[in-house]
């Protein structure tokens, strides 16, 4: 498990970040307690805004990426599912030369409007359900050109 002690830039809240890790209380260099976040997610990810076509069933929308690893997706869309909804996605990765991607996707929770003017979108992260080689191939080389964000990826 990665600690991350910083405010997740990702995270605009405490239950969102409950999602992905857990909280814990340690002594700081001070003396006072702080709470760090171990997380549990299981790779790395990094930020990319990428076109993404969602399809259920008959209905296709469109939605931005905000991040992707190898485990899956984050995309910002006023359409959401809830969790363990399947959708079929197509998004391509940007800058490593690789064909669009077409996977089958579970969304594993929703982010709602924050905001009287929705100053953060709604969407939903995603558990990638078949992402084949050539695809994981493509997002391992997109993550790994930057480093990922220090951050660990669903």
């Amino acid at each position: 498990m990665t600690t991350v002690t910083e405010a997740d830039p990702g995270a605009t809240s405490i239950d969102e970040r409950a999602a992905y890790a857990t909280p814990r209380v340690v002594p700081s260099s001070e003396g006072r307690p702080v709470i760090v976040w171990e997380d549990r997610r299981a790779t790395p990810r990094r930020d990319m805004t990428a076109r993404v076509v969602l399809r259920h069933g008959e209905r296709i929308s469109v939605g931005v990426s905000e991040n992707v690893s190898e485990g899956g997706i984050f995309v910002a869309s006023f359409e959401t599912y809830p969790p363990g909804t399947e959708l079929d996605l197509v998004f391509s990765v940007p800058g490593v030369g690789a064909p669009e991607i077409a996977v089958r996707a579970s969304v594993c929770r929703t982010r709602e409007p924050r905001g009287r003017v929705a100053e953060v979108m709604p969407g939903m992260g995603m558990r990638f359900v078949d992402l084949d080689d050539d695809g994981r191939a493509a997002i391992a080389a997109y993550v790994e050109t930057s480093g990922g964000r220090g951050r660990r990826g669903r």
